[in-house]
């Protein structure tokens, strides 16, 4: 069976080779660059709630039951099986000890894949808000936290013996935790999908005239007859399909994309030269620290980008050996190499277009577009453009699972009927769509997206959770940089919700 996990861009594939249902996990936030490292053949099973379970719950999943009425819900307690259960899934999980697992290094790279996206588009302009020096800052606390937070989830995984996100959500606050990790989930992937039409937008209509002629597209409908286009042509067929399947060709074309994007900047800025829409300030406008209320602006995208904790637990059951541990040596590599990227990325993107007419926008792609002549600028284009509508419909199937633990009782979509199949997915697609033309910002779209369910997902679940779970009593001295953590994850997200509505508002009049 084949199993796909996606945050803020092309999914993880991963191949399995235990017997069970085939169910499409997740991520949000993303929207993540997600591909199987060559030979890490995965066994992971999915619960279609968003997450892979326990070894132990799935057999919830397999009774006749939950079969017959195609469930998604694994998430209980372990306590709510019977011996046989246990029994029977301790004789599967010995059996899966001779199967093919991850190393740490193809976990590592799995896990860096999910967390890099379309996320990284924007993160020029988080620099542009606070200064290069204040952003660096930033974004080293954004990873601290993220990496931090993924161990208070295993931390609660060891507690519980729950493997799924929604499992442990379900142990500490049962059916809300649950109602509310699957709304995070649906969120930070519509955030995805309407960040893709956005990008396409950006990145289509120059390419098309540049083929057809300048006079081939109206400029009031450039956007919309592009990404119109390739939604009816490609979106919407394979938006219909029950079980998506993909190959890892995908996922290697985007890390391909995102090589030549950071190239581009690095080769640019380096070399010096003047851009084709130059400013009045010249080269060497950039600051280095900028202090002012955009500090939320920006921290709301850099926290929507390392929010890859929905997938962490698939590539935890994939590893050898899966310890907390272990687990967090390429959780600890991953979030440094991110961390490297991310800050290049910024800190190019800032330097280099902060000279020109209208600043570093919220897309570094239209940057790209209107700053730079070649054939360079145009093959990352066209690149971004064929791989995100390769990637769209790999985030509808988490958007049906978590709609379906939301409102229709956990029915696993697979098995819904076909009315409710296309109109659900039409929904979806249209609404992004829409939203995407009437609101075509992408670091609004990021920033609301990560003030709202990435903060929840990466800054107040996990501390609620440690806390909520730990069996130690309570103690200040051992707890408080959990308590810390959600209380700066409350005031921080209400925050950066609120600047970055008002700022949209303002700039749109």
């Amino acid at each position: 069976h084949t199993h796909t996990h996606t945050t803020d861009g092309p999914a993880i594939v991963m191949l399995s080779t235990r017997r069970g249902d085939m169910g499409m996990d997740m991520d949000p936030g993303g929207l993540g660059l997600g591909a199987l490292a060559p030979g890490a053949a995965g066994t992971a099973v999915t619960d279609g709630a968003g997450a892979v379970p326990d070894v132990r719950e799935t057999s919830l999943l397999l009774t006749p039951a939950t079969q017959g009425k195609g469930s998604v819900y694994g998430y209980g307690s372990p306590d709510n099986q019977t011996p046989e259960r246990r029994r029977g899934s301790r004789v599967e999980d010995a059996d899966m000890q001779d199967a093919d697992k991850s190393s740490l290094a193809s976990s590592g790279y799995n896990l860096t894949n999910t967390i890099i996206g379309a996320g990284i588009l924007a993160i020029p302009f988080g620099f542009s808000l606070i200064g290069y020096v204040s952003g660096a800052i930033l974004l080293c606390i954004c990873v601290a936290v993220a990496d931090y937070s993924i161990w208070l989830l295993l931390t609660s995984s060891n507690a519980t013996g729950s493997r799924t996100y929604e499992g442990i959500a379900f142990a500490a606050f049962h059916r809300k935790g649950v109602v509310a990790v699957s709304a995070c989930i649906l969120l930070l992937n519509f955030g995805a999908t309407t960040a893709y039409f956005i990008i396409l937008g950006d990145v289509l209509p120059e390419l098309v005239e540049s083929v057809a002629g300048d006079d081939f597209l109206s400029s009031d409908w450039d956007r919309a007859w592009c990404s119109g286009m390739v939604a009816m042509v490609f979106l919407l067929p394979m938006a219909m399909l029950r079980q998506v399947t993909t190959l890892w060709f995908n996922s290697l074309l985007s890390l391909v994309c995102i090589t030549a994007f950071v190239l581009t900047l690095i080769v640019t800025v380096a070399s010096g030269r003047e851009h084709a829409d130059p400013g009045d300030n010249g080269r060497g406008n950039a600051n280095a620290f900028v202090w002012n209320v955009d500090f939320f602006r920006a921290f709301s995208l850099f926290a929507f980008a390392f929010t890859c904790h929905s997938t962490v637990f698939p590539i935890y059951l994939e590893l050898r050996e899966p310890t907390r541990e272990r687990m967090m040596i390429p959780v600890h590599v991953s979030m440094t190499f991110c961390f490297v990227l991310y800050a290049m990325v910024g800190v190019a993107g800032y330097v280099d277009y902060s000279d020109t007419k209208d600043g570093v926008q919220g897309d570094v792609l239209v940057n790209l577009q209107q700053s730079e002549t070649g054939v360079i600028s145009s093959i990352v284009r066209l690149a971004y453009a064929i791989s995100i509508t390769s990637t769209f419909p790999l985030a509808l199937p988490p958007m049906r699972q978590a709609l379906s633990a939301l409102a229709f009782g956990g029915e696993h979509p697979t098995k819904w009927p076909l009315g409710r199949h296309i109109v659900t997915n039409t929904l979806f697609l249209g609404l992004s769509y829409v939203l995407a033309l009437y609101v075509p910002v992408l670091d609004f779209i990021f920033g609301l997206v990560g003030a709202t369910a990435g903060v929840t997902i990466t800054y107040v679940l996990p501390p609620l959770l440690a806390l909520k779970l730990c069996p130690q009593r309570f103690r200040w001295s051992r707890h408080w940089a959990r308590v810390v953590l959600v209380v700066i994850g409350v005031v921080a997200g209400a925050s950066s919700t609120v600047v970055t509505i008002i700022d949209f508002v303002e700039d749109d009049d």
